[in-house]
């Protein structure tokens, strides 16, 4: 029998600022702080050194599907929802879905821990060749 995952738990993990190398001059800086069971996510994407995009995310846990629910807006009015959950206790998968047809997947972002400062995402679009992402903790 294998045992459940404390999803809420593991995702306290990310709590914390994290830098990600996106291209060359070119980053994204998350800010994720604990909200209760969900968390808040202030982000921005910056190409040497101005920002370019940037956006705000509540992250919530649904015990009756056992997942997490993202909801992710810029101010240009760019909305977007995933769902993810953690599959072991280093690896969360998020999944970009389409608001009118949910049940179709538009992204997928497999999220490993490699130690408590230093995560990768390894991003896949629908039909792309995934694209893997370090990120470094640099501030709790």
């Amino acid at each position: 029998m294998t045992s459940k995952l404390d999803q809420v738990s593991l995702m306290k993990q990310f709590v914390g600022q994290w830098k990600g190398e996106m291209a060359k001059d070119t980053v994204e800086i998350m800010d994720i702080q604990a909200f209760g069971k969900g968390f808040v996510v202030s982000y921005k994407y910056l190409a040497k050194g101005t920002t370019y995009h940037e956006g705000r995310q509540l992250w919530g846990f649904d015990s009756n599907y056992e997942t997490f629910v993202c909801y992710s807006l810029s101010p240009q009015g760019q909305f977007k929802m995933y769902v993810g959950k953690f599959t072991s206790r280093s690896k969360i998968f998020w999944e970009g879905k389409s608001i009118a047809n949910p049940e179709k997947i538009l992204s997928r972002y497999d999220w490993e821990f490699k130690s408590s400062n230093v995560v990768t995402i390894a991003t896949t679009t629908e039909g792309g060749i995934p694209k893997v992402y370090v990120y470094n903790k640099i501030h709790e």
